[in-house]
């Protein structure tokens, strides 16, 4: 009998860890499939090592994590030497807008375009021609398009 309930014990902790592990995280439901040579950030763009998701920037529309607090200040002072990095290697950085920042609608995750780094979702392939033409003035924008954002779901 004892071995009985032993091997219970063992199948009910192999479902439970089954469906916690088949759950994941729930950013990860959110991920699309990258374009061939691309990869989510899996390194600290400042020193390649291990990330921590306890350190993190969001910047241009984009969660950035690092492997401690210290390499956050030097993204702060030269980001975009750490986006350029990111182009180089292929890596994306996770998207947190909700919005499309050139029309402030809802984002359609089919459009989007790429640059150094940043995965950026919009609206319409309209949206993505407008904001091909001037990516730097854009990305200069994204920080004001995410404190605006956050606004608004503070006031619901």
């Amino acid at each position: 009998m004892p071995r009985m309930s032993l091997i219970s014990l063992a199948a009910i902790v192999m479902f439970l860890l089954g469906g916690s592990l088949l759950a994941g995280d729930s950013k990860d439901k959110e991920r699309v499939e990258l374009p061939n040579g691309l990869k989510y950030q899996e390194t600290c763009p400042v020193t390649g090592g291990k990330i921590s998701k306890d350190y993190y920037l969001d910047i241009q529309g984009h969660r950035v994590y690092f492997s401690c607090e210290a390499c956050i200040d030097s993204m702060k002072v030269d980001p975009e030497r750490y986006f350029k990095k990111a182009g180089e290697e292929g890596v994306v950085f996770e998207n947190i807008l909700e919005t499309c920042p050139i029309t402030g609608e809802e984002i359609d995750k089919s459009v989007f375009t790429y640059y150094q780094g940043r995965m950026l979702y919009l609206c319409s392939k309209e949206a993505r021609k407008l904001f091909s033409e001037d990516r730097a003035a854009y990305f200069k924008m994204l920080d004001d398009h995410m404190k605006t954002e956050a606004t608004k779901k503070a006031q619901k």
